[in-house]
């Protein structure tokens, strides 16, 4: 997964016009645990604005700040993802 959250990282970068090797990519994706794909978005978009009101440069310490402001699905919807989970215990097959 954290594979994962660094190729979303550095896709999205790129997608704004910005080079992922300028970036701490390890680190934004470990901390971005528990993240969906659409949270990472989220965070690297709230740290464009956040750099529009400021420096005018976007840094690891800005995305960090923004990737610890927003709050990943697993948190916000935990008792549905639990209900849904207990639920399909007992009535689905593990796709492992």
């Amino acid at each position: 997964m954290k594979k994962m959250r660094k190729e979303i990282f550095s896709i999205h970068l790129k997608k704004r016009g910005f080079d992922p090797q300028k970036y701490n990519i390890a680190g934004l994706a470990q901390a971005s645990e528990g993240f969906f794909r659409s949270r990472n978005r989220t965070a690297l978009v709230s740290g464009l604005y956040s750099m529009a009101g400021g420096s005018g440069n976007l840094t690891d310490e800005i995305l960090l700040t923004e990737i610890r402001a927003t709050r990943p699905l697993s948190v916000l919807m935990e008792e549905q993802i639990s209900a849904l989970r207990d639920w399909a215990a007992e009535r689905t097959v593990p796709a492992n």
